[in-house]
């Protein structure tokens, strides 16, 4: 197969091209040559901060209750000390992610330096605007890459514990709050000259298209309750959501290492190649792109719940006063017979053996959201039958989980083999 393209359609260019993903001198203003114009890293927050909690009712209750206890305190001169939160509503949190399914929210103060001096470039001078953000890990060793997706600011180590990451914005924000494309206008360029128009989406005529599941989930997961239908075209510009496509699902190539490997030379920039069928490259990465924004409100995978004998439960006594206690869940695997057992109170069967494939950094995501509900931190100042339904709740929401767990790692793995199906390009050159 020729690896130059002139069909007539008005595509003329060499797919096998390799563009940086992003790049230090990009960032720096010194160059435009790379898909992505900045890049940074998300906040390392302690899980166990009393400013972070998954309900932002009664975070903002605590907050506002540790902002009283603060101004009671004399300061040097006998006055009240001073406090950052004198008045706390929830629309001074931020959605914070420290791993898929664990949806939560800080407190602004809680986020350390250099990250909270980003945050106006990446979620607007009020911290409401949205944005979608890129995860990534560049391969270590044997490993793969790793990439993910979320409308909520990551943890810097979203990939597991020691890996570095790279948070790749969607869009970033001047101060007066105006958002600007952060794909570069030269890799729209470039897979302009490459590629030209995108043929027929789909298949479809030039109607209007409904919104796909996946799309209405990832729209309700922004806030966006209503999707509006798209119009399909027969043929059209490529744009910087194509190249955002195209890259997301180059991304979770299973082919894809990342950087080129040149024996002797020193680790180049990360890099991603310009293959054949753009539309079906931009089309899987869309869907791929969608499901993870949403994984949080897919639905579960048709597992088996059987209630077991549920133990007595025991009062939660705290070690010191005012300090949170840390309940720690029973959690028990049987991958080959394929049961999981949740604190002695649910088991869940028929989890089949390939939903533990999907590696989310070192370990596999189901293994990462069972580390995940193993404790549960209750917060003191509640009665018994409180802290009881507390962890109630907590098993509950375990449980469907790890049902969309399931889900998502199926749903992940069928679109990667799709993606490995495409035709490859072999490399041709390297641009700078």
């Amino acid at each position: 197969m020729s690896l130059t393209r002139n069909d007539g359609a008005g595509r003329t260019g060499e797919p096998g091209e390799e563009l940086a993903l992003f790049a230090a001198a990009v960032q720096a203003g010194r160059s435009d040559h790379a898909v992505f114009r900045h890049y940074t890293t998300g906040p390392p927050i302690d899980p166990h901060d009393p400013r972070l909690d998954s309900d932002p009712a009664a975070l903002t209750e605590r907050l506002r209750s540790m902002a009283a206890a603060d101004r009671r305190k004399p300061g040097t001169t006998g006055r009240p000390a001073p406090t950052a939160a004198r008045r706390v509503d929830e629309e001074d949190l931020i959605e914070f992610l420290p791993r898929p399914f664990a949806r939560t929210y800080v407190m602004r103060q809680a986020i350390p330096e250099p990250t909270v001096d980003d945050l106006p470039f990446l979620i607007g001078p009020q911290g409401g605007a949205g944005n979608t953000f890129l995860v990534f890990a560049p391969e270590t060793g044997a490993g793969q890459p790793f990439a993910f997706a979320t409308s909520a600011l990551p943890h810097a180590q979203f990939a597991g514990p020691g890996r570095r990451t790279v948070l790749l914005p969607r869009h970033t924000f001047d101060p007066k709050g105006v958002a600007r494309d952060n794909i570069s206008a030269w890799a729209v360029d470039r897979f302009q000259e490459v590629y030209g128009s995108l043929p027929l989406r789909h298949g479809k005529g030039p109607q209007m298209i409904p919104p796909t599941l996946s799309e209405v989930r990832a729209a309700r997961a922004q806030g966006i309750r209503r999707r509006p239908l798209r119009k399909a075209t027969m043929d059209r510009t490529i744009t910087s959501t194509d190249v955002l496509h195209y890259a997301y699902a180059a991304m979770h190539d299973p082919l894809w290492k990342g950087r080129p490997e040149e024996s002797g030379a020193a680790p180049g920039p990360i890099r991603i190649m310009l293959h054949p069928d753009l539309e079906a490259w931009c089309s899987l990465g869309q869907e791929l792109l969608e499901l993870h924004l949403g994984h949080d409100m897919l639905e579960g995978w048709p597992l088996t719940a059987t209630p077991v004998p549920a133990p007595v439960y025991e009062r939660i006594v705290h070690d010191e006063a005012g300090a949170p206690f840390i309940w720690r869940l029973r959690m028990k695997v049987d991958r080959e017979e394929g049961w999981i057992e949740v604190d002695g109170r649910v088991r869940l069967e028929g989890v089949p053996s390939r939903a533990w494939d999907l590696m989310l950094g070192e370990r596999s995501l189901m293994d990462r959201v069972i580390d995940q509900y193993k404790e549960l931190v209750i917060h003191p100042g509640r009665s018994a039958k409180e802290e009881r339904q507390l962890r109630e709740r907590h098993v509950d929401r375990s449980v469907r989980t790890l049902r969309r767990a399931c889900r998502l790692s199926f749903e992940t793995q069928r679109i990667r083999q799709a993606i490995a199906a495409l035709p490859h390009a072999i490399t041709t050159r390297l641009r700078a």
